[in-house]
């Protein structure tokens, strides 16, 4: 986002003559795009919460739109914790999805390069595998980012009830 504002304060100041104007422009660009920054945090979060009233609690989107407003104001603090500690899940998962994408690949080379090796370059053969070997890669990425995406559906809708006192974490006492 940074890059793309400054790239277009470049050409609007190449265009306007370049300069000093360059370089005003330029930072001009970082700070609008730093500024966009928690703006686009703060709508990712309303959306979440938005899809979340929807489900939820069946409201209309008009409805949804503003309780997810709300939440996000009136528990900003939880709201960003809860965002802050999804971003950690999310890279946590990040470097899981990595090691298995090079668990992958390491085999899936190794065999590909012997069969490219032993054809004498690329044949009909080595085409065979790896088409087989993109269709067993993209299946398991299919099936890691639906287990991946079913937990963080089910974090996003724990922290929104509990954010809206539907769901607490603790016990209730026994009567």
């Amino acid at each position: 986002m940074i890059a793309l504002v400054v790239g277009l304060c470049v050409l609007a100041a190449m265009a306007l003559g370049g300069g000093p104007l360059i370089g005003l422009l330029v930072v001009l660009g970082v700070l609008v795009g730093l500024a966009a920054i928690p703006i686009a945090i703060a709508l990712g979060i309303v959306l979440i919460y938005t899809d979340l009233a929807i489900a939820v609690d069946d409201q209309p989107v008009y409805e949804s739109i503003s309780r997810g407003v709300r939440l996000l104001t009136g528990q900003f603090g939880p709201s960003l914790l809860l965002w802050l500690i999804g971003i950690a899940i999310g890279i946590a998962v990040g470097i899981g999805l990595f090691l298995v994408v090079l668990a992958l690949l390491i085999p899936f080379g190794v065999v590909g390069a012997i069969l490219y090796a032993a054809g004498g370059g690329f044949s009909g053969l080595l085409l065979v595998y790896l088409l087989a070997a993109v269709f067993v890669f993209v299946a398991v990425l299919w099936a890691v980012s639906a287990v991946v995406n079913t937990y963080t559906a089910a974090y996003w809708t724990l922290g929104y009830l509990n954010l809206t006192e539907r769901y607490t974490a603790l016990p209730r006492p026994l009567p």
